[in-house]
């Protein structure tokens, strides 16, 4: 049942995805139905950095709104897109770190921020180290770290039911991970997953967190905003 309603969430988003999603409308801004702002929450400590945050192949679901809440209650704003409608075709990375670049910016007018964090769940953890290696230098300065949550062994750039499945049969996801360095990568998933490719040990850019609870993390939202939330420090 969760596969049909998968397929047909698919190919809603399929047909409703204009063909350059990525492209920023006037002045600027950018319209599709794939993005998702979440301000900081009114009266929270305000924080010099945004997450721009890719979610998982379901699209804007639980984890994206229980996590972006999180964050924001800390004061952290959140500009995500849901990769079920972006990905809905193939995007290169390239394509990818030029939404990301466009979305950075979107947060700097709104929120007033000057760095961010670049976050992905399931198949967003799965592309966000291309992406983020795809970033033009300027924008790649303005990265603190990136946070992956339960990243699989592969990579897939279109949304489908092949991911659904777990058939991606594209680039590897861990050597594109080591080549995030020296920007620091966060990596948190449930060592007991067949497809995890968090490294069993960290070093000076690299942190892994094991939580139990399968692909999901059990949803412990608060354990992994926490975790974020240590990685950004005082920023």
């Amino acid at each position: 049942m969760r596969l049909l309603f998968l397929v047909l969430a698919w190919a809603a988003a399929l047909w409703r995805a204009p063909a350059h999603a990525d492209d920023p409308g006037h002045n600027g801004a950018i319209h599709t139905a794939a993005i998702h702002l979440v301000a900081p929450a009114p009266g929270a400590p305000g924080r010099d950095v945004a997450v721009i945050w890719l979610s998982g192949d379901g699209g804007w679901g639980r984890m994206e709104r229980q996590m972006t809440a999180r964050l924001a209650a800390s004061g952290v704003a959140t500009v995500g897109f849901s990769t079920l409608e972006y990905y809905a075709k193939t995007r290169t990375p390239a394509q990818g770190a030029a939404l990301v670049a466009r979305l950075e910016s979107e947060a700097e007018t709104r929120f007033g921020t000057h760095s961010f964090v670049l976050a992905g769940f399931s198949f967003g953890a799965d592309v966000a180290p291309f992406v983020a290696n795809a970033l033009p230098a300027a924008m790649r300065a303005r990265l603190v770290f990136v946070t992956l949550l339960s990243p699989g062994r592969r990579a897939s750039f279109q949304v489908g039911p092949r991911t659904w499945l777990n058939l991606q049969d594209g680039p590897e996801v861990a050597p594109e991970i080591a080549r995030i360095a020296p920007t620091r990568v966060l990596c948190i998933a449930n060592a007991g997953v067949f497809d995890d490719v968090c490294p069993p040990a960290g070093s000076a850019t690299l942190r892994t967190v094991d939580l139990a609870g399968g692909h999901v993390l059990h949803n412990q939202y608060d354990a992994i905003t926490r975790a974020v939330l240590e990685e950004m420090g005082g920023r």
